[in-house]
């Protein structure tokens, strides 16, 4: 998988199948350059990157489409949040 993905050009939303590992393996690749959600497949399924309900994922990927979606950094807005 991962040779597969470092030959693409360009990802502007990149969703996987898997478990832990493969969330892993495709951070390795992608990295931060594009939004990641993954359907929960795998034998570990504990990453923040795996959607919560079908419906939850609909919504956040037509979001994203529309151009109404943002990526927030969760740190930061608790760092200044105090």
């Amino acid at each position: 998988m991962k040779i597969f993905l470092s030959s693409l050009f360009s990802i502007l939303f990149l969703v996987f199948c898997g478990g832990d590992g493969t969330a892993r393996d495709v951070l390795s690749v992608v990295g931060k350059e594009a939004p990641i959600l993954g359907i929960p497949a795998g034998v570990k399924m504990h990453s923040s990157v795996f959607f919560i309900s079908l419906h939850a994922a609909n919504k956040m990927i037509l979001s994203f489409l529309r151009g109404d979606a943002s990526v927030v950094d969760a740190e930061l807005d608790i760092k200044l949040s105090g």
